[in-house]
């Protein structure tokens, strides 16, 4: 007998996604702007204000609200614009010489850009070395780094170049952002990274070093690298680690490499909250976040959480502090801990998936048609009895209510003592506590499944 309990461990991954499940957008920005992940903007500073509320009143309350830090004069591309560093944004405008009956340049001039402060992930100086020059070379300005959408689910980097010679001025606005950048929560300063080398076509090792490292370095994230060299090897490593030293840990690899990362650190943990594992328990909570770039084949774990497999979308979640929590199943025989993870199937699920682990020298393809041709050939019913507490009263994935109203619902349905028992002859029994997305299932072998509402879903096929 298998029992199933629910251990949580911290992931980062795309918050706009998961809260789009929940409930519709909703404007957080400044302008036309309507998302609350990094997004550069337009505004009218004379556009239209609400009736009920005089122009003055609403300025003296948004000036309250967005101190002004600092200002002053930069280029920004070929023109010379007023910027403008605020507790929340910073904004430019191009200078322009007014003229008397221009009235598209008067207007020109009251447009302005802007970049959340919460977008910006890394500020440098930037500078110009001559060869063989022995200083840090001639002044031209900030670099600043941000992250921006692109497309539904992939996020990108890009540079904003505030050009000025002044040393003096550039280094009180590189301090003053600095800082702000630094007072950001659950941005990680220091990360353990695992890499699987052998993962898939051998390529995570480059995919790190040529995708995901040189953001870290912007970011200045001390990282700590191990290269994997063999299976448990990351779960012998975790047991010992000092993770106290780092603020997450970041996995680049596969589901596999994935799952035995979270294993390991959810099992430390219980191990230093002094959980008996062979013994009924409730587990704790995992410590540290966990980071996923995925190098793998089918990069479920990465689909689920950030709704694609881009590396660099990856690394900027990660860099950005964007945390969510995600379940993990505890399976469990007569009392004994076996594993946590995210799914586990049995029947013709479980049984294609142990085949195609024992042919990984098969290109992966081939191995998936392979395990699932071999495993319909000699496909029978087995016997299982299934014990679940049923959700009568709430439909997983519904787009109506808040996320508060959802939890209670959740609460107050999940947690009745109210065991009902399916027993039978069946194909294959799925059990999942992530909506498992890929590129073969782009809605996921559980759809209506969210992390957002992570309540577990038995997928029974019977004969």
């Amino acid at each position: 007998m298998a029992t199933f309990v629910r251990p949580r461990v911290n992931a980062w991954c795309d918050q706009k996604k998961l809260q789009s499940e929940a409930a519709e957008h909703r404007s957080l920005g400044v302008g036309k702007r309507t998302s609350s992940l990094p997004l550069l903007g337009t505004c009218e500073r004379d556009e239209a204000l609400p009736s009920s509320r005089g122009q003055d009143e609403l300025r003296s309350d948004s000036a309250s609200a967005d101190p002004v830090l600092l200002r002053g004069i930069f280029a920004i591309g070929k023109q010379s614009c007023d910027v403008v560093l605020s507790a929340r944004k910073l904004s430019w405008s191009p200078i322009q010489p007014e003229i008397p009956g221009d009235v598209l340049r008067t207007e020109f001039q009251h447009k302005e850009e802007f970049v959340e402060l919460k977008d910006i992930f890394a500020i440098k100086l930037k500078r110009r070395r001559s060869v063989g020059q022995q200083n840090e070379g001639t002044l031209l300005g900030i670099t600043i780094f941000i992250c921006l959408r692109k497309g539904k689910n992939k996020l990108k980097d890009s540079t904003i170049n505030l050009n000025n010679i002044s040393e003096e001025h550039c280094n009180s606005w590189f301090r003053q952002i600095k800082d702000i950048l630094n007072g950001f929560p659950n941005r990680p300063k220091s990360l353990k990274i695992i890499i699987n080398p052998h993962s898939h076509k051998k390529e995570a090792r480059q995919i790190y070093s040529e995708q995901v490292e040189p953001l870290f370095k912007l970011a200045n994230i001390q990282t700590d690298v191990t290269l994997t060299e063999y299976k448990g090897h990351a779960l012998s490593l975790l047991k010992e680690c000092q993770l106290q030293e780092y603020d997450g840990l970041v996995c680049v690899g596969g589901d596999g490499s994935t799952s035995e990362v979270v294993h390991g650190l959810l099992l430390r943990a219980q191990i230093d909250a002094g959980r008996d594992t062979d013994s009924t328990f409730m587990p704790v909570r995992a410590q540290l976040p966990v980071g996923i770039i995925s190098a793998g084949s089918t990069n479920i774990l990465a689909y689920s959480l950030h709704g694609t497999k881009h590396p660099v979308t990856a690394a900027l979640h990660i860099i950005m502090g964007h945390l969510q929590p995600v379940d993990v199943l505890t399976f469990s025989s007569h009392n004994r801990l076996l594993r946590f993870g995210f799914s586990s199937m049995f029947g013709f699920g479980g049984r294609a998936l142990a085949l195609a682990e024992k042919h990984r020298w098969m290109p992966s393809s081939q191995r998936r048609e392979f395990a699932i041709i071999k495993t319909l050939a000699n496909l029978k019913p087995e016997d299982f009895e299934l014990l679940f507490l049923p959700i009568n009263c709430f439909q997983a994935g519904s787009q109506r209510g808040s996320r508060k109203e959802k939890k209670e619902m959740i609460e107050e349905y999940v947690y009745q003592d109210q065991w009902q028992i399916t027993n039978g002859h069946f194909l294959n029994i799925s059990i999942m506590a992530i909506p498992c997305l890929c590129s073969v299932a782009p809605r996921g072998l559980a759809p209506n499944i969210s992390l957002i509402f992570p309540l577990l879903r038995p997928i029974l096929l019977k004969k």
